[in-house]
């Protein structure tokens, strides 16, 4: 019942973040076109880890220094929209430990620093 339930909430984490990086995609549309290259990438990204019969939440933990660079990119754009959307969504990758521990410490400075 638990790797259901763990299953479920990875594939909730999942949808989030692929509907972040719709709505960072759609905020850096024209000022900020790599933020949006770099959404559209994650985006595609995300769902190759999707179409993959594998554990998710691994593919997700060994690909998170791929999936935080478009929200390290939204944070330094300082466009308040791009920073709500990017520290909404790092804090979630974090709560739900789908952040590789090397990777951690760039996402503590973005915090400090923004």
């Amino acid at each position: 019942m638990a790797s259901e339930t763990t299953i479920a909430m990875t594939k909730k984490l999942f949808e989030n973040l692929q509907s972040d990086l719709k709505a960072l995609s759609a905020e850096a549309r024209k000022k900020h076109p790599p933020v949006k290259e770099a959404s559209e990438a994650c985006m595609l990204k995300l769902r190759m880890i999707l179409s993959k019969p594998t554990d998710l939440f691994s593919e997700l933990l060994s690909s998170s220094s791929e999936i935080v660079q478009p929200f390290i990119m939204g944070c330094d754009s300082k466009n308040p929209k791009m920073v709500h959307i990017s520290l909404t969504s790092m804090q979630r990758m974090i709560q739900h430990q789908a952040i590789s521990a090397l990777l951690f410490f760039d996402v503590l400075k973005v915090y400090v620093f923004n």
